[in-house]
């Protein structure tokens, strides 16, 4: 019974534990490392993106007490939306459940918002857990409120270039531009993500 409630815990940490909306304030852990170094390529805060998700498909996935966080492997790819065997030239990632061969489709050909929107960056550990927290500049606040405010109950899914980060469900409406992403990254790659942010703070 341990195993088991120690299984449900991850996936839902997986599933529904990427943003954070408390307000309490935590400790900065110092990150020094090199980005490109670290993930063996250069990524701008561009490449740090996040997307709307296909409700519909996405509530079709399964998922159970007995699927543990590595048998739920959710990971990119990419595929044409085809029209009467023709493509359209969109382009979508989506993420996969290899137990049901099942699908999270991203709608549109954009992000809805990316990491140069973002003022700071910085890694912390909240309630146990090493997370990235960042918060976007003043003027793109409202917009990530009426994101947030939009996608109550949903999902949505937050990249690095070609790599899902996470899956997050949104709980409730953020104003004050913050949040927090519980991103499964190792913690190198947790402190390499914060500085490639941090650089296009630096940028401006």
């Amino acid at each position: 019974m341990r195993v088991r409630l120690s299984l449900l815990a991850l996936v839902a940490l997986l599933l529904v534990g990427c943003i954070d909306y408390g307000h309490r304030e935590f400790p900065t852990i110092p990150c020094e490392v090199e980005p490109d170094e670290v993930f063996g390529r250069h990524y701008t805060a561009a490449d740090f993106q996040i997307w709307q998700i296909d409700e519909h498909i996405f509530r079709n996935l399964s998922v159970t007490a007995e699927d543990s966080a590595a048998r739920l492997d959710l990971f990119h790819a990419v595929y044409a939306d085809n029209h009467n065997g023709k493509a359209l030239g969109r382009y979508y990632w989506i993420a996969v459940d290899t137990i049901n061969y099942k699908m999270v489709c991203l709608e549109g050909n954009s992000p809805i918002i990316d990491g140069s929107s973002i003022a700071q960056a910085s890694v912390k550990e909240e309630w146990g857990q090493r997370v990235v927290a960042f918060e976007f500049a003043k003027e793109h606040h409202a917009k990530w409120l009426n994101i947030t405010s939009e996608n109550v109950g949903h999902h949505l899914a937050i990249m690095l270039g070609d790599r899902l980060l996470c899956v997050p469900k949104v709980v409730s409406e953020i104003a004050n531009g913050k949040c927090s992403v519980n991103t499964g990254l190792q913690e190198d790659e947790q402190c390499a993500l914060s500085l490639i942010l941090n650089k296009n703070v630096e940028n401006k």
